[in-house]
């Protein structure tokens, strides 16, 4: 063909053929002036507009109507240009612009104003009814596409207010549409200091250093997802560096710089204060990535290790479920694995722990379960655990109460559908796209999909960690996943496979990986005929599961008893838990798990020796005595405002006392 890009400018030789296109997959080459490149197929223009238009919508997306306040109308009159000649702003203008030494301009620019703030009088002292007082204060006002959501208040003396039921929002996120850097701060003052000294893309965290950040959930995807830089100018105090973590293990760390700040400075405006302002560009300026990953030495970890000499080993996260929190606890990074018969309650039981660890720690749960399916019956169950109520209209289980469920649930559980396509993740039963998930929908001599390889599942779920702060993957059951082809032969490699690719994923994700594998056909015993309990090795496929996991946990069940018996066969840090097993009784109406003991009687026994005991009795007709712990059962673990409201009672839990 003759090249369009250099026929026109050539002297001789016009219109020779000299370019060379390859109809079959879209490429070319011109021969004379070495252009080359690739033309899309109309599909791939038309994917490629539909991405666009997808976007722009979500850029256009606000927060759920009736969801949250917002302020009426902007208060142009207490900008702070217009409050200089105020006697009662005086001494707040002398704090930003003397103390804190920030630009009045910069200030003005970024609409921060001077009102008057509601705060409590005195919130130490013990009244019946709170006293309220007008304080003049700083308003730092929160702005997302033009739109004022928020209004953040903050006196000399350092306490704070949000609006009342107002969106929290990161503050100046509209400064980074469009831009391939960010610079994240703190708090609004360092975010100031850092525009002040040129750096326009910077936005500042609304509530300080907190390890809950979802008020980022809908800002990833929209405006954090294309910067080719994330630069984080936090406080290196023990808080910021807790905040840097967690922002970290959301934004991804390969586009992830750190600032370090001079000695005796702890944040960008100790900086400016006592530096100037060309110290602070040099700070930011010399932003590092983050250490190479796959080495460390003793000096990386330094300020770890100290820790650890100074305070001890701390215990993870526990459940409040006395009996089993000697067992074990939980931390993020980690891998475990559970099995038991089937029919026994293994996802019964992981479903109670995750509720728990969600409700006590805000650890966000994802769920790959095929067998939960549709997924409007496992949200059934989860309300059933969540309110200890039939999941049906009742005095008790009210509307009020089904919204705040619902509410509740489509913040903090997510599925992962299975054979998912182009959906991905459904949240509160809305599904979100997943555009760069590449599934073969089309089958392919055997005309099955491999929608549910471990690797796609892992695709979405590194997603929602990044979209919706996720912390909990459940993966139920393993036999629902299919195995790639190259493993299709080999079936010991392909657990190996699965069990070192969800182990890194915890740790690379600081996330609790939980994977349920069932267990091969489990003999009888010989002298009795009973069934033996299901033991690591029994898992269907190769004893890598019980080797690699770091924790590792057996559900069984016996009818005849009423009794739940979790067996803890591996916990593989001595902080985080010990063997054993503990004894539960498991509650059909509501599918929570209550504490309880047992103790062999006399087969002459009767009756109970207390009134939260009952006689059982097994098929080999040993009488057992079995005593219900219900003091925290009869709770409600969320109010009607969607609040968590399960408390973590550690108290030391005497299985004596029960039948006392």
């Amino acid at each position: 063909m003759v090249c369009p890009f250099c026929n026109d400018s050539r002297q001789h030789h016009r219109n020779e053929k000299c370019l060379s296109v390859d109809i079959d997959h879209g490429l070319y080459h011109c021969y004379h002036c070495g252009k080359s490149g690739y033309v899309p197929t109309d599909d791939e223009v038309e994917k490629r507009e539909q991405w666009q238009k997808t976007r722009e919508e979500k850029l256009r997306m606000r927060a759920p109507k009736g969801c949250y306040h917002r302020p009426s109308k902007f208060p142009a009159d207490f900008l702070i240009k217009n409050c200089v000649i105020q006697e009662s702003a005086k001494p707040l203008i002398d704090y930003l612009t003397i103390t804190r030494k920030l630009d009045i301009e910069v200030m003005q620019k970024y609409r921060i104003t001077l009102p008057y703030g509601s705060f409590e009088k005195d919130s130490k002292a013990e009244k019946k009814e709170k006293e309220y007082e007008q304080i003049r204060c700083i308003g730092f006002n929160y702005f997302d596409r033009g739109d004022y959501i928020n209004v953040k208040c903050r006196t000399l003396d350092k306490r704070f207010c949000f609006l009342y039921k107002g969106e929290l929002i990161p503050w100046n996120i509209d400064s980074l549409i469009g831009k391939p850097v960010c610079y994240i701060t703190e708090g609004e003052i360092d975010a100031l200091t850092l525009l002040q000294c040129g750096y326009l893309e910077t936005i500042s965290v609304p509530n300080g250093a907190q390890k809950n950040l979802h008020y980022l959930d809908r800002f990833v995807e929209t405006h954090l997802e294309d910067k080719v830089r994330i630069v984080l100018a936090l406080d290196n105090d023990e808080k910021g560096l807790m905040l840097r973590d967690e922002l970290i293990r959301r934004l991804d760390a390969e586009r992830c710089l750190l600032v370090d700040w001079p000695e005796g400075c702890k944040d960008a405006n100790d900086v400016l204060v006592k530096h100037g302002v060309e110290k602070v560009r040099e700070c930011i300026e010399a932003a590092h990535e983050i250490p190479l990953v796959g080495i460390q030495t003793a000096g990386d970890v330094e300020d770890e290790l100290l820790s650890l000499f100074e305070n001890g080993m701390k215990r993870g996260a526990a459940i409040a479920l006395p009996g089993f929190d000697d067992l074990m606890t939980f931390e993020p990074g980690r891998y475990m694995v559970v099995s038991g018969r089937p029919g026994d309650g293994k996802s019964e039981f992981i479903d109670e722990l995750c509720l728990r660890l969600c409700l006590l720690h805000d650890w966000k749960i994802a769920y790959f379960s095929p067998e939960n399916v549709p997924i409007v019956y496992h949200l059934r169950k989860l309300c059933e655990k969540l309110t200890r109520y039939s999941f049906q209209p009742s005095r008790s289980m009210t509307r009020p109460l089904f919204d705040a469920c619902v509410t509740w649930l489509s913040h903090n559980v997510c599925h992962i559908l299975p054979g998912f396509g182009e959906d991905g993740i459904v949240e509160g039963g809305k599904v979100l796209r997943c555009e760069d998930v590449k599934v073969c929908n089309d089958g392919g001599s055997d005309g099955r999909s491999d929608a549910n390889t471990l690797d796609n599942i892992l695709q979405i779920a590194h997603r929602a960690v990044a979209r919706r702060g996720v912390r909990i993957l459940v993966i139920d059951p393993l036999n629902r996943i299919d195995a790639e082809s190259e493993y299709a032969q080999h079936e010991l490699a392909w657990y190996s496979h699965v069990n070192n690719t969800l182990s890194r994923f915890a740790r690379r994700h600081k996330c609790l990986v939980i994977l349920v594998a069932h267990p091969r056909k489990v003999n009888r015993a010989n002298l009795d005929g009973k069934k033996r309990r299901v033991e690591m090795n029994d898992i269907n496929g190769s004893a890598d599961f019980g080797n690699k996991a770091d924790y590792c946990m057996i559900v069984d069940r016996d009818d005849d008893l009423q009794l739940v018996t979790v067996y803890v066969d591996k916990v593989k840090f001595k902080h985080l838990g010990t063997r054993g097993e503990c004894y539960l009784h498991y509650d059909k109406v509501s599918g929570r798990y209550v504490p309880c003991t047992l103790r062999k009687v006399d087969q002459m026994t009767e009756h109970p020796s207390c009134t939260n005991a009952v006689i059982v009795q097994n098929k080999s007709g040993t009488k057992f005595e079995k005593a219900v712990d219900w003091r925290d059962f009869q709770t409600c673990w969320i109010d009607t405002e969607a609040q968590p409201i399960l408390y973590e009672h550690l108290h030391r839990w005497d299985k004596q006392t029960l039948f006392d």
